[in-house]
């Protein structure tokens, strides 16, 4: 008799997913270089907020003391003034 099978979870299901960006900006106009310089800095803000630039932001563990957490507080208020 064969061993019960684990439930299946939704990564089994749908596979690892590449997590989502922002494509890169083309220019080919006059335009489109206007429009770059627009865009170009706005896709910056979220690359830094989403972690793609510059890296994730950790979570602190259960054991976080007072200075730990003015430490992460400070880090995420150094990306937000970015």
């Amino acid at each position: 008799m064969a061993a019960p099978q684990p439930p299946r979870t939704h990564i089994d299901i749908v596979g690892r997913q590449k997590k989502p960006a922002i494509p890169a900006i083309q220019t080919n106009s006059i335009a489109d270089r206007r429009l770059v310089s627009i865009l170009q800095p706005l896709k910056q803000n979220v690359e830094m907020l989403t972690g793609v630039r510059g890296g994730r932001v950790e979570q602190l563990d259960n054991t976080a003391t007072l200075d730990d957490v003015i430490q992460k507080l400070n880090e995420v208020i150094a990306r937000l003034n970015f």
